[in-house]
């Protein structure tokens, strides 16, 4: 019984140290990710020439597998990694597709 007080009361020991008149800063918000494309993941090459790709304008990105696999970027940097993908389709004709701001 000792024991199981001891450590209660350990473990609320933080909270009670807090002031409760001084307000806790708040954790900024994690950017928001959007899609900017999808493709085949099973297409090696459009993978590898995408990752050079937006590894290379120094936008960082995710991609979520599924049926087929989607790129999502930090909302700020959307309109860039779209330009960049579609340069990237125009001169080495890879398959991907595109996904325009208004989700088309």
């Amino acid at each position: 019984m000792k024991f199981t007080l001891s450590l209660l009361l350990t473990a609320a020991l933080p909270l009670l140290a807090a002031d409760p008149a001084k307000p806790r800063k708040a954790k900024p918000a994690p950017a928001a990710m959007v899609p900017v494309a999808t493709y085949n993941f099973e297409d090696h090459i459009a993978g590898k020439a995408i990752n050079d790709a937006l590894r290379g304008a120094g936008i960082d990105f995710n991609i979520l597998t599924g049926s087929g696999a989607t790129i999502d970027v930090d909302a700020p940097a959307a309109a860039a990694a779209r330009d960049v993908l579609e340069k990237l389709v125009a001169k080495q004709h890879v398959a991907v597709h595109v996904i325009k701001a208004d989700g088309k």
